[in-house]
């Protein structure tokens, strides 16, 4: 039976560097075999979106599968709309056959992955912050590793994970650490259900993808 990747990809928008990965990326899949099914939705709020995109239904209780278990799939794909990509990235990622396992893209300031290894309390209550990964960081690196939290710019996630954690999937949640007091961003909170959950978030050092603002940031 082929590979079936769920394609999932909050948004309205899109770029035409974006359109022109986004057929890289089919074009791909069609001559790898590899079957596809596309969930786009939007909202204004993010955590909204994305749980739109996976068909949540907040009458269907803290227990449920993505689009009700209705649509078949192996692994899901999660694209932001301003990521730049290859479909070589999807096989990189597919080849570790992990249950999440994600490539890395640099933040606004051009330096920084949005990216955390290891989720460090003291230095949060010290300086409202947590150490990201650098490029720095990833020369020293070979294979996969686990980290904390990364973005779901392009995250692969197997077929079975979502129904381990409870709905809404994408939710905020209070962070305290000394002083500071925050609500996490949707991939944040993610994050750290999964890890609750006992499910390694992995990340892989040579997909490193472009993030298009009003520049692609690459290393």
């Amino acid at each position: 039976m082929a590979l079936r990747i769920a394609f999932c990809i909050p948004g309205r928008e899109f770029s035409g560097r974006f359109l022109d990965c986004w057929t890289n990326m089919i074009g791909g899949c069609e001559r790898a075999g590899i079957e596809y099914v596309v969930s786009r939705e939007y909202d204004p709020v993010v955590y909204y979106a994305r749980n739109k995109v996976l068909g949540g239904n907040l009458r269907a209780g803290r227990k449920q599968a993505p689009w009700g278990g209705k649509v078949p799939y192996d692994f899901m794909l999660w694209i932001d709309s301003d990521m730049v990509f290859r479909f070589e990235d999807l096989v990189t990622l597919l080849q570790h056959n992990v249950d999440v396992v994600s490539g890395l893209y640099l933040m606004h300031d051009g330096k920084r992955f949005a990216t955390v290894e290891r989720w460090d309390q003291d230095r949060l209550a010290e300086t409202g912050s947590l150490t990201y990964l650098t490029p720095a960081d990833l020369a020293k690196r070979d294979g996969i590793f686990p980290v904390s939290y990364t973005g779901l710019g392009f995250m692969l996630v197997r077929r079975g994970v979502f129904e381990r954690i409870e709905y809404p999937w994408f939710r905020p949640e209070w962070i305290e650490a000394g002083e500071v007091r925050e609500f996490t961003s949707e991939d944040v909170g993610l994050c750290l259900a999964l890890g609750r959950a006992g499910i390694s978030v992995q990340v892989d050092p040579t997909v490193v993808l472009g993030h298009e603002k009003s520049r692609v940031l690459l290393p």
